[in-house]
């Protein structure tokens, strides 16, 4: 990824910067501030997850977007929130599809 070819790297969070989530990402997150790159978040940087910090999380990273590619999510994923940010701000939002995840029979 960007990070091991040396390129910038902005990682959006829906929780504080100080209580990054998931905790296995805690290294990635130190990665990203060691190789110049930075953490974004609009709420209290001790701010704990909850659901409608993560989706306005998916509102900022539509809106840092030049276009939004969906390939798989349910109705209410995460995805679709960042599509749905997307096409109001006038982004472009395209849909990608892959059969390998699709599992219903034949």
């Amino acid at each position: 990824g960007a990070l091991d070819a040396g390129g910038f790297t902005l990682a959006v969070l829906g929780c504080g910067v100080l209580d990054v989530y998931p905790p296995q990402n805690h290294g990635l997150a130190a990665r990203i501030l060691a190789n110049g790159g930075a953490l974004l978040c609009e709420i209290a940087p001790d701010a704990l997850v909850e659901r409608g910090a993560l989706v306005a999380r998916n509102r900022i990273i539509a809106l840092l977007s030049r276009q939004v590619i969906v390939v798989e999510s349910r109705p209410d994923g995460g995805a679709m929130h960042t599509a749905r940010f997307a096409q109001a701000a006038g982004i472009r939002v395209s849909i990608g599809y892959d059969n390998a995840f699709d599992t219903s029979p034949d």
